[in-house]
């Protein structure tokens, strides 16, 4: 991966849907578990170059969620173990950080822009598609030094 100009989860989603990751299956396995979400990724041409731009919806009201409200929604999901720890082992370094920054404990933080469900998928989804396209490795770029307030 080059990830000179850095990566997002829905960039991340959709080079997975490029490489083949049929995403209306993970959008079952979230309906089971009571959670609507639609995933959709389209081509787009940008300054000459085709692409592809993934968007994640859903209809319910985004609550303030603690690790507490979002592990047991991945341990619903009929996914593998793999994929369900890995996907923990992602938010809980998440809120580890979150932590640290607002000098708060891990179980206190609340995810307001990352824990709405477009995260969730995003990690979710990262895994999911990774496993689902047999990818044992991955190899990238350092990622850019940014500055800013």
């Amino acid at each position: 991966m080059d990830l000179s100009c850095g990566i997002s989860g829905d960039m991340f989603i959709s080079a997975l849907a490029d490489a083949g990751v049929d995403y209306a299956m993970l959008e079952q396995k979230f309906e089971l578990t009571g959670t609507k979400v639609k995933i959709e990724t389209a081509a787009e041409k940008r300054n000459g170059i085709m692409g592809r731009q993934a968007r994640i919806t859903w209809k319910d009201e985004q609550s303030l969620r603690t690790l507490e409200h979002i592990l047991p929604m991945i341990h619903r999901m009929d996914i593998s173990e793999a994929v369900k720890q890995r996907s923990v082992r992602a938010f809980r370094r998440l809120a580890d950080v979150e932590a640290m920054v607002h000098g708060i404990s891990r179980d206190r933080v609340h995810f307001h822009e990352v824990g709405a469900l477009d995260t969730l998928v995003d990690i979710v989804g990262t895994f999911w598609g990774l496993e689902v396209l047999e990818v044992v490795e991955i190899t990238s770029s350092p990622m850019p030094w940014f500055g800013g307030k």
